[in-house]
């Protein structure tokens, strides 16, 4: 997708050959958030402790489920295998009007340019609903990411302790 740039509803091969359908949840229909919000918490259900960044996603199933719903309200992108949420990114609108990036690939589905895929999506995805800033905050020993966000276009604008900070210009 990085060379053509795709909105969702479109699909790619990752590395292993897979299959992967990127898709928004679709904002008006009750049954399908539902759903959307039911996949992504058995995706989450997977992840160990050691898949966790800054306490998220949360370890107990009620707070997951509350989280996961927050999320839903921002704009995103899920990653599909087959019935199977496999990746799952999200804005979120922030009280300045920024917009903070949330990513999170299945621990079976990394390295395999799900994540890259995603996040590509998203970031179009905002450019058409006028996203003017994106921002994250990564652990600095998460060199995937740290090194995904940077092949986005994404600075660093704090560097400071375990955690740094990065944006994206998108206007």
């Amino acid at each position: 997708m990085s060379a053509g740039h795709r909105t969702p509803p479109c699909s790619f091969a990752d590395a292993q050959k897979r299959r992967i359908d990127l898709r928004c949840p679709d904002d008006d229909a009750e049954d399908e958030r539902t759903d959307v919000a039911s996949a992504l918490c058995r995706m989450y259900d997977t992840f160990e402790h050691k898949d966790r960044a800054q306490g998220i996603p949360p370890a107990k199933s009620d707070d997951r489920r509350s989280w996961v719903e927050g999320l839903l309200d921002g704009i995103n992108v899920v990653a599909w295998h087959g019935t199977d949420a496999v990746g799952h990114a999200a804005l979120l609108e922030d009280r300045h009007g920024s917009h903070e990036l949330a990513v999170f690939v299945h621990p079976s589905f990394r390295g395999v340019g799900v994540g890259t895929e995603t996040v590509q999506a998203l970031l179009d995805l905002g450019r058409q609903r006028d996203v003017d800033r994106v921002w994250l905050s990564v652990a600095r020993t998460n060199r995937p990411a740290v090194s995904l966000y940077k092949s986005l276009g994404f600075e660093t604008i704090r560097a400071g302790g375990p955690e740094m900070e990065m944006e994206l210009e998108l206007a």
